[in-house]
């Protein structure tokens, strides 16, 4: 694997928080790095949900990950100024009958704060007092959390460039190569370059490859041919976020995944839920899509809850799960759902990867 270092630049395409994380830990581990992007793209439009319970959806690699979440964002956190996580905990349910017997067995293995527990309809109650119908049992994760994904790649960006990070904001990639980048505002020569654009990463990949079906990602890579690989990371999933003001500050307490809705408090009085789109939805559908998602959350909570807004992101979904890895020596690609949970993880470990040229463990089967 490539090694940068001293003379060897880094550009990273993408800066949202999987672009500005990656960014953040190379400039930390002294490598020349120069970030770029438009905005923070799909970031924008997360639900910024952070977990770490290994027992959730977690396909792929990224099952490797999970138990590095908790304690990667909470490093985040102490190391760099304005990443700032509400741990709040997630109450979910209907329960899987499978989860339940699980849950309910005598298996502590779990650490207390990552762990989901099952939980009856009194600790139900307590947890979220303004439900209006308490489940009879839902699992309960005292360790989750939530952020706002945008200060938080913004944060991520400031500390890269504190650390010597060049960031070029405002501007779209129109070319890689393996002598560096063509973007809007000129030629950014680089070693290697990390495609970290979301949902965008396939089609700069695929150009940059020009379909060369021959390069391999490198490792023991159960992906195979590059050309296998750009199959996997052309997976794209629309998701809806809905804004809505609530009768009160605290209505809603953690976060909350109940039956057709998922829901948290992002600021005093304004909730912010998430709900997955079809493909062939219509915009114009799309009011009456976030009108649905207010009223089941009024049958959940009560009235008191006015549609504000709504935002429509295109989230990158690779296939069986995160790929993180060379394409070719001078191209790698950082693909991956769900990115802003992930970010702090998959930025230092991408970091030591190409600033020691050795590739580490916890993404071996991210390739």
């Amino acid at each position: 694997m490539r090694r940068a270092g001293a003379g060897h630049p880094v550009v990273v395409v993408g800066t949202g928080i999987v672009g500005a994380s990656i960014a953040y830990h190379l400039a930390r581990a002294g490598v020349p790095v120069t970030v770029i992007g438009r905005d923070a793209g799909v970031t924008a439009s997360s639900f910024a949900w952070i977990g770490g319970d290994e027992t959730g959806d977690w396909p792929g690699g990224a099952a490797d990950l999970a138990g590095l979440v908790l304690p990667d964002w909470r490093r985040a956190e102490r190391e760099v100024p304005g990443v700032s996580v509400r741990w709040c905990g997630s109450l979910r349910w209907p329960v899987p009958p499978e989860e339940a017997d699980r849950l309910a067995g005598p298996d502590e293995a779990a650490l207390p704060e990552v762990g989901g527990r099952l939980v009856g309809s009194g600790a139900v109650a307590l947890l979220e007092p303004e439900l209006r119908i308490f489940p009879e049992r839902a699992v309960h994760t005292p360790g989750d959390g939530g952020v706002d994904p945008v200060l938080a790649a913004r944060a991520f960006l400031r500390a890269a460039r504190d650390a010597g990070a060049r960031v070029v904001s405002g501007a779209t990639v129109v070319e890689v190569s393996a002598e560096g980048v063509a973007s809007t505002v000129g030629f950014h020569p680089a070693s290697t370059v990390v495609l970290a654009a979301g949902a965008g990463t396939a089609a700069l990949a695929r150009r940059a490859l020009s379909m060369d079906t021959s390069a391999r990602i490198d490792g023991d890579s159960p992906a195979g041919r590059a050309g296998e690989a750009l199959a996997r990371i052309g997976g794209v999933s629309p998701a809806l976020l809905v804004r809505v003001r609530a009768r009160r500050a605290g209505l809603v307490r953690g976060i909350v995944s109940g039956p057709g809705f998922e829901v948290r408090e992002v600021r005093e009085r304004e909730l912010l839920m998430a709900a997955s789109l079809g493909h062939g939805l219509a915009w114009g559908d799309l009011r009456d899509t976030a009108g649905r998602a207010v009223r089941q959350l009024r049958d959940a909570f009560g009235d008191g809850l006015e549609l504000q807004g709504w935002r429509v992101g295109v989230r990158p979904m690779p296939a069986g799960g995160p790929v993180v890895g060379r394409l070719r020596p001078y191209l790698y690609v950082a693909v991956l759902h769900s990115g802003v949970c992930l970010a702090p993880s998959v930025g230092r470990l991408v970091a030591l990867e190409i600033s020691s040229g050795v590739a580490v463990p916890e993404l071996a089967r991210c390739r």
